[in-house]
């Protein structure tokens, strides 16, 4: 896509989805862009996805998720 590669804009459009609490859409925007991105450039996305889910996801979702980040 066209800005599949900017971290800026994937940030802004997942924070976009969240505000919207379209869930499906936001975790998909999320799994698709850490794939695409290197790590030093995706930390803003992990950091923004795991602040939505330590504040509406289940504790067996948090944790998954922090074992994927480290």
């Amino acid at each position: 896509s066209k800005f599949g590669n900017h971290s800026d804009y994937i940030l802004e459009y997942l924070q976009y989805l969240i505000n919207l609490n379209d869930e499906a859409n936001a975790r998909a925007l999320f799994e698709k862009s850490i794939l695409n991105l290197p790590p030093d450039e995706a930390i803003e996305i992990w950091k923004s996805f795991l602040d939505y889910l330590f504040k509406f996801g289940d504790q067996a979702s948090v944790k998954q998720m922090i074992q994927r980040f480290r």
